[in-house]
This record gives structure tokens, sequence and C-alpha cells, in this order.
């Protein structure tokens, strides 16, 4: 089972991708807890890709032996790395979040770009 989805630049994006992996989760049968942090960490990783990122956006979400994995590509090399968010800080945590709530999470280089995946085993 794998969702291959091309997105666009703009923050409505973000929406789009919830909907699209949500949808995607509900027909593979992962539903609950599994599918809200599944869905909370591809937005946090679509919302950094954008923001910081290149378009083309796209994401890339399979169940496999070892679980369910997400990757989000974009055309962008820099590099990512958790930011330490002062308390008054609105935005800052995203890559924090996927670090605590995922089992194995990583950046590669991809195609042009980069790759930013996660893992939730036992999904």
């Amino acid at each position: 089972m794998e969702l291959i989805a091309e997105l666009g630049s703009g923050p409505r994006e973000v929406g789009r991708a919830r909907r699209i992996l949500s949808r995607a989760l509900r027909g593979w049968g992962i539903d609950g807890e599994d599918a809200e942090v599944a869905v909370l960490l591809t937005s946090e990783l679509v919302t950094n890709a954008i923001r910081h990122g290149a378009a083309p956006v796209r994401v890339r979400a399979g169940v496999g032996a070892r679980g369910l994995r997400i990757e989000v590509d974009d055309e962008s090399r820099a590099t990512i790395r958790p930011r330490r968010a002062a308390l008054s800080d609105v935005d800052g945590r995203g890559l924090h979040l996927v670090d605590t709530l995922s089992d194995r999470w990583g950046c590669r280089s991809a195609g042009g770009g980069k790759r930013v995946w996660f893992e939730l085993r036992g999904v």
C-alpha cells in the first residue's frame, strides 16, 4: 500500500496533505491515535517543506513490515535541524514533535533536494 501526492507551495497545501493522508490511512485500516499522530507529523513536515524548502513538495506514505513510513520531499538542499523555541515562540517545535512521537526519523538527499521521513512502528 502506497500513497504518492505532489503538492503546491501555498499554505493551503498543508490542509490538503492532511486530507489526502487521512483518506489513505482510513483505506489502509489505520485509525485512532496512530492516524492522528501520522497526520500531525506529516503536517509538520509539509509545513517545513513549504516554508523553508522549495516546490514541488511530495508526500509518500506506505505500510510495510516495519510499520508506517511517511516521507516528505522538497527541492531544497538546505539541511534541517530541530530548533530551540522560546516559550513565547509560536513556531519552531515541529521537528521536536517528530522526534518525540515517531519511532525513527531522519533526513537525506533525494534527487535535487532532500527527503525528511519518519516511521511509526506497529501501525
